[in-house]
């Protein structure tokens, strides 16, 4: 139901988790517990990536606009630094 937690909440097979990352909503189902941590590439094996593609190009999008942003400013830099 979207609600927030923490991390540590426990969860359930067949449980939808939404992360919220910038400006998109990262979508997962949860089909396989583990007993104890594993490394990332492992989680795959207990979860379903239910992200629309929209949410996927909102991402994209925020991060080229973030490159843009980072280029303007090491301009704007380089600028301040030639007229000194």
């Amino acid at each position: 139901n979207q609600v927030q937690v923490k991390p540590s909440k426990e969860v359930s097979i067949g449980d939808h988790i939404y992360y919220h990352k910038n400006t998109a909503v990262f979508t997962y189902k949860v089909v396989g517990l583990i007993d104890k941590r594993v490394g990332a590439p492992l989680v795959k094996e207990y979860i379903i990536d239910l992200t629309t593609m929209e949410e996927i190009e909102k991402y994209k999008n925020y991060q080229d606009a973030q490159k843009i942003i980072e280029i303007m400013a090491m301009e704007n830099l380089l600028k301040k630094t030639d007229e000194i």
